[in-house]
């Protein structure tokens, strides 16, 4: 693959930047807000609302830090693999933003145990579980990475079509 070290030069700037921005976010969240004390931007949809995660989404796997560290680790390892085999630009920057919020959450995990969540939206009277900057990242890439993998199956599934026309042609 050409230009190797620019495609990993920015694989880590993009994670780096996810990581700082999930950290300076919580760390902003964590000195400005008083726990479980809701703070309304916009009043019956939007709140800034500090709270400690122990478990997943949704709180599941509470309390279970080190399988949750552990499942992370692993994730990272899968991504890092395929981010060698790929040539899809859309895949890179998605996967970069992943990989930068497995470890802003992480670095909360092991650091302190649980992950520090702020984010609180009330969407139809349903109050939605409170979250972080990073998991907005997590979501996205992993929608855009689900996208990149079904545009290179099209692709490689068109390359197959060429070649068995020409070779019909022969």
């Amino acid at each position: 693959m050409k230009n190797n070290w620019k495609k990993w030069l920015v694989i880590a700037v993009v994670a780096l930047a996810c990581v700082g921005i999930d950290q300076v976010s919580k760390i902003i969240a964590i000195n400005s807000l008083t726990e479980f004390h809701s703070v309304p931007i916009i009043n019956k949809f939007f709140y800034w609302t500090l709270c400690y995660n122990t478990g997943g989404a949704w709180s599941i796997f509470s309390n279970s830090t080190w399988l949750l560290v552990t499942i992370s680790v692993i994730a990272l390892g899968l991504i890092i693999y395929t981010l060698y085999k790929s040539d899809s630009k859309l895949y890179d920057i998605s996967a970069s933003v992943f990989i930068g919020g497995l470890i802003g959450n992480l670095i909360d995990r092991i650091t302190q145990g649980k992950v520090t969540d702020f984010i609180d939206f009330v969407i139809f009277g349903y109050d939605f579980p409170v979250f972080k900057v990073v998991d907005t990242f997590i979501v996205i890439s992993a929608i855009l990475i689900a996208v990149s993998m079904i545009l290179e199956d099209k692709k490689e599934t068109k390359k197959v079509e060429v070649k068995e026309e020409e070779n019909g042609k022969d």
